[in-house]
């Protein structure tokens, strides 16, 4: 998870930089892992947590494959879930872009900014 304006920073440090960084694989997201339930509640206008029931992300990403697969349209692919669902413990590079200047705002940061500015 990663504001847009950060994503777009890291891209253009990287452009800018590509003699260095030329072959080497750099994950562009905020390396703070935040889970679903985090996301929705910093969302919602209270930025409060709701009752929730967990359902196993196996489950889920098997019923929207079979959808998928039958032809049903959704607004995002099923493997647009895996990294809520199985979130990684490190993102390769962030050493490189740390050298470089760049930082990714905190999930509270992004938030913000997307209430106050749309996006």
């Amino acid at each position: 998870l990663a504001h847009e304006d950060d994503v777009a920073r890291a891209i253009a440090r990287v452009v800018d930089h590509y003699g260095e960084l030329s072959g080497e694989v750099i994950g562009l997201a905020n390396p703070e892992s935040v889970d679903l339930v985090s996301i929705l509640a910093g969302l919602s206008p209270e930025h409060r947590r709701r009752l929730s029931l967990p359902v196993p992300g196996t489950l889920v990403m098997g019923a929207l494959r079979l959808l998928e697969g039958a032809g049903v349209p959704f607004p995002f692919r099923s493997d647009s879930l895996l990294g809520l669902i199985e979130a990684t413990d490190s993102l390769p590079g962030q050493d490189r872009l740390a050298q470089q200047g760049v930082e990714f705002r905190s999930l509270g940061g992004s938030l913000e900014a997307v209430s106050t500015d749309g996006r």
